[in-house]
């Protein structure tokens, strides 16, 4: 393949200039070198490991969360059935709702004396102050 590249003169110069040419490594690459024979390197920690570690965290969690619903269904049904006979022994009408009153109890500043105004007699003091 070498042979159908065209001749190139930069090709050429770089070869016969360089041909002699060497370099000398420095006394820190062969004690970088020679402490890396002594001393092998360490593995990185296996991917492997992580993926194992990680399913068995998500089969915890799993776990926990259907042991939990379980566990609160159980205790929600027991709830339920209580209520349900507690509420047989109650009498049908134990709430009563409280009477609404359309009137508000007012005091009398003079006499000191409650009064109760309801919607009519409201509505005359506001036009009798508005006037």
């Amino acid at each position: 393949m070498e042979d159908k590249l065209p001749d190139d003169q930069l090709e050429h110069f770089l070869r016969n200039s360089l041909k002699d040419h060497s370099e000398k490594p420095s006394e820190d690459v062969w004690d970088k070198i020679d402490y890396s024979l002594d001393h092998p390197l360490q593995k990185a920690p296996s991917t492997k490991k992580w993926i194992w570690m990680t399913a068995a965290a998500v089969a915890g969690i799993i776990l926990y969360l259907g042991a939990n619903n379980i566990y609160l269904n159980n205790k929600l049904k027991k709830a339920i059935e209580f209520n349900k006979s507690i509420s047989h022994q109650l009498p049908d009408n134990t709430i009563e709702k409280p009477e609404i009153k359309n009137s508000i109890p007012q005091q009398d500043a003079a006499t000191n004396e409650k009064v109760e105004l309801n919607k009519d007699s409201k509505a005359s003091a506001i036009t009798d102050l508005n006037s």
